[in-house]
């Protein structure tokens, strides 16, 4: 399904005014959107202490006109009518993450539409909620997305102050290990890879398997 605008009564009956308000809440996002969009492989980078995380996945990607379109509000593949409500099968329906995301930080989308190959790789800039641009790639890379998030709450005194706090580094990396370990049970067929930039360490690789065991 392509990405697309919903519409007015739906949004009106769906909107949730979603807000990020942390950089694990970013990741687990990210991680969601990327089984969303039926990878097989995830990989994330954190670094709490740069305000700064990058997910990599190998799922379905994004065309040149999606990338147009992602990270404006109420944009999304996962839902066209109230309907869809009863067979739901994503984590996420209402097109506000990446957009809420956007909101707060600058970041940067390259990908490329596993159903469009010949379409080519392409990246789009968001920065506090204006889209910078849209442009090919510098560098291509197969079907799927790379989402690299910067400057996380540079205009949020208050949140970014709380991630400075001693401890909280720890805290933040802490919950992403746990969230991705189960994440990793739940999806046995899916390898995911944590990465911590800030200290050079992998926290959690799982390779893809038949059996959660």
């Amino acid at each position: 399904m392509m990405l697309h605008g919903l519409g007015a009564d739906v949004v009106s009956r769906l909107r949730s005014s979603q807000t990020v308000p942390s950089l694990s809440c970013v990741v687990q996002e990210l991680l969601l959107n990327a089984l969303d969009a039926g990878s097989t492989d995830v990989h994330a980078t954190i670094d709490v202490t740069g305000l700064k995380v990058s997910v990599v996945d190998n799922g379905r990607g994004l065309s040149p006109d999606e990338l147009r379109l992602v990270g404006e509000r109420d944009y999304t593949s996962k839902l066209r009518g109230l309907d869809d409500l009863a067979r739901l099968s994503t984590f996420g329906f209402r097109g506000e993450a990446l957009h809420a995301i956007a909101a707060v930080s600058l970041v940067e989308i390259t990908a490329q539409s596993a159903a469009a190959p010949a379409a080519g790789t392409h990246t789009t800039v968001l920065s506090f909620g204006e889209r910078l641009s849209l442009r090919p790639a510098r560098e291509a890379r197969g079907p799927g997305c790379t989402v690299t998030v910067c400057d996380l709450f540079a205009n949020r005194a208050v949140e970014r102050k709380r991630l400075q706090q001693p401890g909280a580094a720890h805290a933040e990396v802490d919950l992403l290990r746990a969230f991705t370990a189960r994440l990793a049970v739940a999806y046995p067929q899916v390898a995911f890879r944590l990465h911590d930039a800030a200290r050079g360490s992998t926290l959690l690789a799982t390779a893809r398997s038949s059996s959660a065991l």
